[in-house]
């Protein structure tokens, strides 16, 4: 294979990969424009740029375009030529490929997997010099407290926390990272899909509130309790739930009280017999850990925890999902079985009917991987029922 470069395009902009005989030598994310670019995979001893792709590349840049348009591929198989590595790095590039989307690790744990304890800064250092990002995933690295820690390729932490986005990783619990993020979302969006840009215009800034106050039990209580109600009639009933079992007013619902209450008392709060197997259920499962915590949960994908909660009586796809978004804060949910979401669709686009969930996956896809925003937006165009702002 005769080495070379070429530049290709992605979800995130245009990208460049170079290769040599053997193998990808260097990959580079977008830059602020074209020559950056070139400057740096020049910089990289990348050779010239290639008039014929061999076709082993092609099948590489088609692996890392789709996992960018959201078809996840852990690309651990991919071909590496890195030669003149030292010991520690090359480890240190090894274990981290063994990450796979949807998963993080600290910067702590990652050097822990090559027997150096203590060696958290060495990481960073490492991996700020990582020649093909994506491909050896330093973006899966968390800093302590699951921050999203420092990132070397253009736009910092912004591309950092957009490639987390798209593997359904992010991390929730720095305010201020999501805050950015949630900015960047938004530019993104606007830049890429003209009406999206005009829904902005006509309602406003995005205000999705995140409750990380809630316990997942408490959120998922909430939940069940809520679900086919008016949320009048949901919030009194849970009002006199907590009341029931919980002598401090306000407090949060532990399951060990659930458990221990009778089914008449439950359906004397007004729970139906059905949500009050629910609630049994569902605290069986929180004490016995099928349920994991939300610190679990911030290393779980999106899919990966929705299988989990679907396994709860009363809890389907849509409960999870909100869970996903209103607790977690997850930049990327698309809730298709949601009425809202589908009658907002029928309004923006001018549709004759309702889209089915189908149909409405499909008109979603415009926006990853940030779909929770434009769900935000298609709630509140619901409401309204048009497109006009009151």
């Amino acid at each position: 294979m005769k080495p070379g470069f070429t530049l290709f395009e992605t979800s995130l902009g245009t990208c460049a990969i170079a290769w040599g005989e053997k193998g990808i030598c260097s990959l580079r994310l977008p830059e602020k424009d074209t020559v950056d670019l070139l400057s740096k995979i020049d910089s990289a001893g990348s050779g010239t740029k290639a008039e014929i792709i061999p076709q082993k590349i092609k099948k590489v840049i088609c692996r890392i375009t789709a996992h960018l348009a959201g078809k996840l591929d852990d690309l651990a198989d991919i071909e590496l030529e890195l030669n003149g590595l030292p010991e520690f790095r090359k480890t240190l590039y090894e274990n981290l490929r063994k990450v796979p989307p949807g998963k993080v690790i600290t910067y702590k744990e990652l050097a822990a997997t090559c027997g150096k304890i203590g060696a958290a800064r060495a990481t960073g250092t490492a991996l700020g010099l990582n020649p093909v990002p994506i491909i050896i995933p330093c973006h899966r690295v968390l800093a302590a407290g699951n921050k999203l820690g420092g990132f070397s390729a253009y736009g910092g932490t912004r591309t950092k926390a957009l490639l987390l986005s798209i593997e359904g990783a992010l991390p929730t619990t720095c305010s201020t990272e999501i805050i950015d993020e949630i900015q960047a979302g938004i530019e993104y969006l606007s830049s890429k899909d003209k009406t999206f840009a005009n829904i902005i215009r006509c309602f406003g800034p995005f205000k999705l509130k995140i409750d990380k106050q809630q316990t997942i039990f408490d959120s998922l209580f909430e939940s069940i309790v809520y679900q086919q109600l008016t949320a009048k009639a949901a919030s009194t009933i849970s009002g006199r739930v907590r009341k029931a079992l919980d002598s401090d007013s306000g407090s949060l619902l532990s399951p060990e009280k659930v458990l221990e209450a009778s089914e008449e008392s439950l359906r004397a709060c007004g729970l139906s017999r059905a949500k009050t197997a629910a609630l049994k259920d569902l605290s069986d499962k929180m004490i016995s850990g099928k349920i994991p915590s939300f610190e679990e949960m911030n290393k779980m994908s999106d899919d990966e925890i929705i299988n989990v909660l679907v396994q709860i009586r009363g809890i389907g796809r849509w409960t999870a999902e909100m869970l996903l978004i209103f607790r977690m804060g997850r930049l990327d949910v698309w809730p298709v079985d949601d009425l809202g979401i589908r009658k907002g669709l029928m309004i923006l686009f001018k549709l004759l009917k309702l889209p089915t969930p189908r149909e409405a996956q499909e008109l979603g896809k415009r926006w990853k991987p940030y779909r929770t925003i434009p769900a935000w937006y298609l709630w509140r165009i619901s409401e309204r029922g048009s497109l006009e702002a009151k």
